[in-house]
């Protein structure tokens, strides 16, 4: 994450789940979250980190 770049009231796409560290580092620096989840592949029998995927539709009435 590049919160160098991070201006106050800037908003920043959070996909969930994330890495703990990115939500205080983000508030740190005055951004906004926009929280964004990422949907699991229910129908495979063991997931992995690639079996999460994007709507990308949902991502579109994100704000």
């Amino acid at each position: 994450m590049f919160t160098a770049f991070i201006n106050p009231g800037d908003e920043v796409i959070m996909f969930e789940p994330f890495f703990d560290q990115y939500l205080p580092s983000v508030v740190f620096h005055g951004g906004k979250c926009v929280y964004v989840p990422l949907h699991p592949d229910l129908s495979k029998p063991k997931l992995t980190s690639d079996d999460w995927k994007i709507n990308f539709e949902e991502l579109r009435y994100v704000h």
